[in-house]
Order: C-alpha cells, then structure tokens, then sequence
C-alpha cells in the first residue's frame, strides 16, 4: 500500500457521527480553555484551548477530503466525494474562517487578561510598602517583582524594589534598579532623589550631586530633597553649601523627618565653625563628622 492509499484510508475511517462527536469535542475543549484562561491555570487553558482547535480543524479537513468509492459494472469503479458540493463549501470556509475567529478570542482574551493583571499592580505596590515599613524585605520583594512581571514599564516599580535591595544592603542591585525606573521614566523623582542618597551612602558624592541637581528640575521645594543635598555637600566639605540646604529644609517643613536632622546638622557645623562658644566638655565622645566618607548611621533615618 503506498502512502496515497494509506493516507486515504486513515481519512475515510471516521464514520459522519464520529466526525460530529470529534467536532463537539473540540468545541469543548475551546470552551473549556476560553472559561479557564480567566483564572490562574493560564498555560492549562491556552494548551486545551490549541488542542481543540487542531482537532476542528482535522475534522473539517476530514469532512472536505472523504471519499466514497463506487462499483458501477463489473469493471467500472467510480470514488466520489462522500458529502455534497455545498457541505464541502462550508468546511473550506470553516478552514479559513476557524483559524482568523480563533486569533480574534485569543487576543481578546489575552488583552482581558492583561488588564485583570494590570488591574492588580496597585495591590503588589501597597503591599509591598507594607512589607517594606515592616521590615519584610523578602516579602516586599515578591509583591515588587509581581508588579514587574506584569508592568515591566512601570518605573515605580522599579524605585521600589531599588529601596528594598538599598535597605538590604545589595548596593550595586539597588543602583540597577534606580537605573531601570530612570530609563522607563525620566521624570521619576523618587527614583533620582533614592539613587541620589545611594550614591552618597557609597561615596559617590559627584554622581549623587548630578542625581540631586536633575530632582532641581523636577522637584525643587521638597525638604527631603535639600536635606539630602546637604549631607552630600557636607561629606564633600561644601560646609556653606550645605548650611544653604539645611536652612532651606527649616524653612520648608518643621516635620521631625526633615527638620530634625536638619537642625542636627546645622548644630554640628556651628560647633566646628565656632569651636571656644560649645560647652561639651573635654571627656565628651566627639560627634560623628560629617565630612566623613564613610555614611553615619543615621544619615537616611527619614
């Protein structure tokens, strides 16, 4: 038996009823992948939702291919379509049609999906800032990457978990981060003002000013801003600088966060500009200088 012949058999075995119960099978599995794919088994529903249309799209080029073969003498045999001229135009036109309605509901359902996914990366942002007040970094970290895994754009995002990995002490992951929240959005200015603080933590007191002089631009009277200005113009001993921020952050806010260590700051550079009006008495443990490369502990308390 040549490959012609076999070929020809294999689509003449199915019976008209078994091509029905075949084509109301796959009808299933489509539905079944179409309900499934709004709930968490996405891979289940795409994986039926292919199988059912492959076997639609056998049973219709079954159906169009059937033959039925006929002795009409002795030496006369005769093989003709098994189903009408008209039932075959509708399987040709199932062929092309199945196919361009199924990538029709994919897409659809995919773009609905989409949406329910994106409907939710303001739940992984608040719990993620939860988790992260609480000191859950791992936990943070897991909302922040959900967020991302649906909204790769999404440059807060990418800020946040920058914060977590800078609390973790990941210093070079925190700093890829901010990067990434930079380049989705340039006008980010809690991702230039975090990378900013980062790189004074570092000691990379020129690139943190570049950071703080680009939050200027976005976010000029913000305390926090001026108050992280200062502490990097104090580590690189632009004393004046740096009282010029520390001032401006009074001037802004009396909120603790910010006027605090503002005044802290203020009070140290008094002390070394005026060292015979301090009190301190000679036995006093000196304070922390803020000139220091190395970042006091309470620099970013706020």
């Amino acid at each position: 038996m040549n490959l012609s012949a076999f070929c020809n058999r294999v689509l003449n075995s199915p019976s008209p009823r078994g091509l029905a119960v075949a084509l109301g099978l796959a009808a299933l599995l489509v539905i079944a992948g179409l309900v499934i794919s709004f709930g968490k088994h996405r891979w289940l529903a795409r994986s039926l939702g292919a199988l059912g249309l492959v076997l639609i799209m056998l049973v219709l080029f079954a159906f169009k291919q059937q033959t039925v073969t006929e002795k009409t003498s002795e030496i006369v045999t005769a093989t003709r379509p098994r189903y009408s001229e008209r039932a075959r135009l509708y399987a040709n036109v199932g062929l092309l049609g199945v196919p361009a309605v199924a990538g029709v509901v994919m897409f659809s359902v995919f773009m609905a999906t989409r949406r329910k996914l994106r409907a939710q990366v303001p739940r992984h942002l608040k719990a993620g800032r939860k988790h992260f007040v609480q000191k859950e970094y791992e936990a943070a970290l897991h909302e922040y990457n959900q967020a991302i895994i649906v909204a790769p754009h999404l440059g807060e995002a990418y800020c946040r978990r920058g914060c977590v990995f800078r609390a973790m002490g990941q210093v070079e992951l925190a700093l890829a981060d901010f990067d990434r929240a930079i380049e989705r959005d340039p006008r980010l200015a809690s991702a230039y003002l975090e990378r900013g603080k980062t790189r004074t933590e570092s000691g990379d007191l020129d690139g943190a000013l570049g950071d703080f002089q680009q939050l200027m631009i976005i976010r000029a009277n913000d305390p926090e801003f001026y108050l992280s200005r200062g502490i990097c113009l104090m580590k690189k001993g632009l004393s004046s600088e740096a009282t010029a921020d520390f001032e401006r952050v009074l001037k802004l806010t009396n909120h603790s966060d910010f006027a605090e260590p503002a005044k802290k700051y203020l009070h140290q550079y008094e002390a070394q500009a005026n060292p015979s009006s301090t009190t301190s008495s000679a036995t006093a443990a000196p304070a922390a200088s803020p000139y220091s490369s190395k970042p006091a502990a309470q620099d970013y308390v706020v």
